[in-house]
């Protein structure tokens, strides 16, 4: 079994409907940061057609409503 087999019997498990169009794996590539003393990288994952989309984007409102909340609750004290 591959992964992505294993991560399509995944979302099957858990009733993740994945269009056909979007059974593909993210791509990930990084880009260095030329700019610091010591190089560091800043790595980027292309999501864009690929299985974990719409895991993405419910993960995308889940931390944006939690960095809301901490900084409600930060101005507060």
């Amino acid at each position: 079994m591959d992964i992505f087999d294993s991560h399509d019997s995944f979302n099957i498990k858990h009733s993740i409907k994945v269009e056909e169009d979007f059974k593909n794996l993210p791509s990930i590539h990084w880009l260095p940061k030329v700019h610091k003393k010591r190089y560091k990288f800043r790595y980027i994952v292309n999501s864009r057609s690929c299985s974990t989309k719409e895991l993405s984007i419910s993960m995308t409102l889940v931390l944006q409503a939690i960095k809301t909340h901490v900084k409600i609750l930060s101005q507060s004290f």
